[in-house]
């Protein structure tokens, strides 16, 4: 009898009922997808148990949850593409604790109570492609924090605590397409804090407390098709935008009672304007006049007069 296949598949029979009972994680789609809930201890459930054909991990519902610096760095992370870190009660993400992950492209990192993100927190994250953040308690980041995402498109900071966007944040982020910022508490807008972001296509702000906007804030997005600006508490817009690739822009829903004729008269490929439920009044044919691409204008809920008789006859105005 050969002793050596027997002793194996006892040892895989009780690798298999540790991982199960005491561990809490499980594989789904083969080993493709490993899934731990309820830990208690980390390193001993997911480093021990993780395989090279694993390309998914989602550690959910746990407790407090440290990752100290180079903690991914082991052959088996390498293999990851997809990594969900979701419900746990408490994060804490050290300077490179993902590093090693060479080949990950989606990170999910949703309701942990995660406050602070440190300096350097994603570097060795060459292949990341989307990167969600949202339903945390974010409250401060800086431009040092996503050092490394050369390749991400799509950040997702929605539904957390920020209140200041400070300059140069999202510095390194030069491929960027869509920033997602809703639903925070964002009041202030520094100097250069969108600086970088020569490849933004999508920015929304809805659902802040932004009380100014400073076209110079973004006329640095020169590839920005839409911008959402509802929610907020919007009463003044100072300056010229010259997004001349914006499609459409959404202001509704806040204080503005005055548009200067200028404002919009460089968004020349404009083709959606949403400017229902402000203070506007005694607005004028000319701030639309040169907008030769505008389909629908919406202008409902305001105190306004004006038929808008000049504008061209296919634009669908509501007043």
């Amino acid at each position: 009898m050969n002793i050596i296949p027997w002793i194996f598949t006892l040892t895989a029979m009780s690798l298999a009922q540790d991982l199960e009972i005491n561990n809490k994680c499980s594989y789904t789609m083969g080993k493709a997808v490993f899934v731990c809930s309820g830990l208690q201890n980390i390193t001993h459930n997911i480093d021990t148990f993780i395989t090279p054909h694993t390309r998914m991990l989602v550690i959910k519902n746990s407790d407090e949850i440290i990752f100290p610096t180079y903690y991914h760095n082991a052959t088996n992370y390498a293999h990851l593409v997809n990594y969900n870190i979701i419900d746990n009660n408490a994060l804490n993400i050290n300077e490179c604790a993902f590093y090693g992950l060479s080949n990950l492209q989606y990170m999910k990192i949703t309701g942990n109570f995660l406050h602070t993100l440190k300096n350097r927190s994603f570097c060795g994250l060459n292949k990341l492609e989307l990167l969600n953040l949202s339903q945390n308690n974010i409250t401060r980041f800086n431009a040092n924090t996503f050092t490394g995402l050369q390749a991400l498109l799509t950040l997702d900071l929605a539904k957390n605590n920020i209140k200041v966007l400070s300059s140069n944040v999202f510095i390194e982020l030069m491929y960027l397409k869509i920033l997602h910022l809703e639903h925070n508490n964002i009041q202030q807008l520094q100097k250069n804090c969108f600086l970088g972001l020569v490849h933004l296509e999508i920015l929304d702000l809805r659902f802040n407390a932004i009380q100014i906007i400073r076209a110079e804030d973004f006329n640095i997005l020169h590839e920005l098709n839409s911008l959402y600006l509802s929610f907020n508490q919007i009463s003044v817009i100072t300056g010229d935008l010259k997004l001349k690739k914006l499609s459409f822009l959404s202001i509704d829903h806040n204080n503005l009672a005055q548009i200067e004729d200028n404002t919009l008269k460089y968004v020349i490929n404009i083709q959606s304007i949403d400017m229902s439920y402000n203070n506007l009044s005694n607005l004028t044919d000319t701030i639309f006049c040169h907008l030769s691409s505008l389909k629908h204008l919406n202008l409902k809920n305001n105190n306004i007069n004006t038929n808008f008789s000049t504008l061209q006859k296919n634009v669908s105005v509501i007043l």
